[in-house]
């Protein structure tokens, strides 16, 4: 059976009082890294709550927006998320 190779990329906000963490494929990471447009719902954590968020990647850049209009990250260049290699 193949190793999968994945990412987890983790972005901040707020004076890193607020993060959201998502996991993704190798393979749509470099996708996305390359320009390709993606979106995915995950949770973010403010301040000790919970909140839903959806990730959206395009032109090399990352949107994180979530509850009633909360715009948590704007426009951020992917490469500076936070970015750990899991495998599994």
């Amino acid at each position: 059976m193949a190793v999968k190779n994945f990412v987890e990329l983790t972005a901040y906000w707020g004076n890193d009082d607020g993060d959201s963490t998502i996991k993704l494929s190798a393979k749509k990471w470099n996708e996305i890294r390359a320009g390709a447009q993606f979106e995915k719902d995950a949770w973010s954590y403010y301040e000790g709550q919970r909140f839903r968020v959806v990730w959206l990647f395009g032109s090399g850049q990352v949107t994180i927006d979530g509850e009633d209009g909360m715009q948590c990250v704007v426009n951020l260049p992917v490469d500076e998320l936070m970015v750990t290699p899991i495998s599994k």
